[in-house]
């Protein structure tokens, strides 16, 4: 079953009517946002691993 073709939710309310919404515009949403936190959270552990915060020897 192809899930990406499906573009639209449709809901069944209680007056028998049918409520259509589109999710990828929330699914952009929560993408940008885990791209956006798995970035600052490289970013941290690389600055907390490096080595520029111990002080050289010469």
């Amino acid at each position: 079953m192809d899930l990406l073709s499906y573009d639209e939710v449709i809901a069944y309310l209680a007056n028998g009517e049918l409520k259509g919404s589109n999710p990828r515009n929330v699914a952009f949403l929560f993408f940008g946002t885990t791209v956006s936190n798995m970035f600052f959270v490289a970013v941290f552990l690389m600055v907390k691993y490096s080595n520029i915060h111990e002080p050289s020897l010469k």
